[in-house]
């Protein structure tokens, strides 16, 4: 008899009586230990996977709804930006040229709207030089809208 063969029947003769077939779950892996899955057991435990489906299928809807909003205000942010900027150089463009605020401004709501902006205010400072503010709303109307300032014209005496 092999040494192996001799320590597996030490072990079997000090089990209990009825334990080999597995009814007193002596030696059983910890992982196979507990009660055993009987059709009672089972109808107890019914549907509980499915509410946990549909509760990670709602939370990914969730993060997805999430992350589309704030792609969407990025999105409105950016181009409110560019919008004021552009408009803020044309109406600077109009003031260096020589014509009157009110022009220079109308310039610079006509580049704005181009740009799905709305102009809100449009200030000239120092002669040559135009802020303008204005405002985009975002593809998703409940987001609002997004707003932004841009000078424009020649640079303040002292800097740079």
């Amino acid at each position: 008899m092999t040494w192996l063969a001799q320590v597996r029947d030490e072990a079997f003769a000090q089990r209990p009586r009825g334990d080999r077939r597995g009814e007193l779950n002596w030696g059983r892996p910890p992982w196979r230990r507990g009660a055993p899955a009987t059709p009672e057991r089972c109808r107890r435990d019914g549907g509980s996977a499915t509410v946990a489906v549909v509760g990670g299928i709602a939370l990914l809807i969730v993060l997805t709804v999430a992350a589309l909003s704030l792609g969407s205000a990025v999105l409105a942010s950016h181009r409110a930006r560019a919008a004021v900027d552009l408009a803020s150089l044309a109406g600077a463009s109009a003031l260096m040229s020589g014509d009157s605020l009110a022009v220079a401004c109308e310039r610079a709501g006509g580049v704005a709207r181009r740009g799905d902006a709305v102009i809100v205010s449009c200030t000239a400072a120092g002669g040559a030089s135009l802020t303008v503010r204005g405002e985009v709303s975002a593809s998703i109307p409940l987001l609002g809208r997004a707003e932004a300032t841009a000078r424009a014209g020649p640079a303040a005496r002292g800097s740079g």
